[in-house]
């Protein structure tokens, strides 16, 4: 996310990066930040992990495309 989208979305924020998916949790369960956004996909898998009280709330901030890797010559995942 960067200063454009939070401007477009009118959400007034400081951004910061993690060394994992698990330390904004951890900055969350601990106060330090009052939210954190990452791929819905991560997030709900957080949430299912916590020990808290947890939610995904609003409308999605960008649409990327996904994609799988898979071993070459792989005719069944294929």
């Amino acid at each position: 996310m960067d200063h454009d989208l939070a401007a477009r979305f009118k959400i007034d924020m400081v951004l910061g990066s993690t060394p994992d998916h698990a330390a904004p949790l951890a900055e969350l369960k601990a106060g330090k930040v009052v939210a954190f956004a990452t791929d819905d996909v991560l997030l709900y898998r957080l949430i299912a992990e916590a020990q808290g009280d947890f939610v995904v709330i609003g409308d999605f901030l960008s649409y990327e495309p996904y994609g799988i890797a898979y071993r070459k010559g792989d005719a069944q995942l294929a």
